[in-house]
């Protein structure tokens, strides 16, 4: 976190955009529009620009238009780019609204929140991504039901261009900025030394910007699993009005959305408790001190009938200061908030066994 408080944490999707020269279109498009969203379009622009006509006029094909879920899918993958700069960018200020203690190393503790992710661990990611989905081609599915389905130019495009290039790419760097904020980031709060500012006037020690973070981010994640619904059960649902390679959703897709679900409960869930625990430890520690101090204050402590204490100036300040570490949250967050995050919880599972018992019956 450096250059006034702007992130270094160099991105999957930018490094990509660079390598294929998209800044030089950005740069001609009307406003700053940045290459990662363009990137975002090079998937569907394939497909509905180049795979669409050749099926049209070599098999009489369906265009686009009767496969809206394009539509949802280019929608994914811009939202995707939109998720990625947020978290990014949130994520630099919530870690820098964390105090270091006294004493405690400060460059080691700014190094400590510089990245969310490795730019490393994303390009592995990236390449079991791309293994994982030519194993698939070759030995689950079959490369001749890939071409019976896609055809030879869709196989070969979508498989060698797109998905490695533009849609895989957005999909790991959300899955990662994701976890390395829900995951990742609790643990190094846990390790590192920081202090609780118990006159925060929204009473949470100074951790509202890391409780706003994990909240929205879990938003980020549920909306994707919506569109990603959206996308595997849509042509289903649609009946006549749109049609696609895929009829019927394979149930490893299903299997996926439930794992995915689950993981985000586990994730949001972990992730608040954590800090939960890192904020109680703090606030018992500044209880225990505070009692030090009075017990060293008072001559007879345990008497509270005395009518002229003595130290009583200083007394009364304890006590304000005893009242603020009292009344700080212990969690990084609201009954909202918690409301909130319970709706995000049981809104994509909703949406997907009502999707699944809208197909049994048709």
């Amino acid at each position: 976190m450096r250059d006034g408080g702007k992130s270094q944490e160099p991105l999957l999707i930018d490094f990509i955009a660079e390598k294929l020269r998209f800044k030089k279109i950005s740069d001609f498009l009307p406003g700053n529009i940045k290459p990662a969203y363009i990137l975002a379009f090079l998937g569907p622009f394939i497909d509905i620009g180049i795979i669409d006509p050749y099926r049209y006029i070599v098999a009489d094909e369906p265009m686009f238009v009767q496969r809206p879920q394009l539509l949802i899918t280019l929608g994914g993958l811009v939202f995707g780019v939109y998720g990625i700069y947020w978290m990014r960018d949130t994520y630099v200020d919530a870690a820098k609204s964390l105090s270091v203690a006294e004493g405690a190393d400060e460059n080691e503790f700014t190094g400590n929140f510089e990245e969310i992710v490795s730019f490393r661990t994303k390009l592995c990611a990236l390449g079991v991504f791309i293994i994982i989905s030519f194993s698939n081609i070759f030995f689950i599915q079959g490369l001749s039901q890939s071409i019976r389905l896609e055809g030879v130019l869709g196989t070969i495009v979508v498989n060698v261009i797109s998905n490695p290039l533009a849609t895989f790419p957005v999909i790991v760097e959300f899955g990662l900025m994701y976890f390395g904020i829900t995951v990742l980031m609790p643990g190094k709060i846990e390790n590192a030394d920081v202090k609780l500012f118990f006159y925060d006037s929204r009473r949470m020690g100074g951790f509202g910007k890391i409780g706003n973070l994990f909240k929205r981010s879990y938003y980020l994640y549920s909306i994707g699993l919506l569109m990603y619904s959206l996308v595997i059960y849509g042509p289903p649902l649609a009946g006549e009005f749109a049609v696609s390679i895929y009829p019927n959703a394979p149930r490893y897709l299903t299997i996926a959305f439930m794992i995915m679900w689950v993981f985000g409960v586990l994730s949001i869930s972990s992730s608040m408790y954590r800090t939960h625990r890192v904020i109680l430890k703090k606030k018992n520690k500044e209880l225990d001190r505070v009692n030090e101090r009075l017990h060293t204050l008072l001559d007879q402590p345990y008497d509270i009938e005395l009518d002229d204490p003595p130290h009583q100036e200083e007394l009364n300040s304890i006590q304000n200061h005893l009242e603020k570490v009292r009344s700080t949250r212990e969690y990084p967050s609201t009954f909202i908030t918690w409301t909130q995050i319970g709706i995000s919880v049981v809104l994509p599972q909703l949406l997907n066994i009502s999707i699944q018992a809208t197909l049994i019956s048709t």
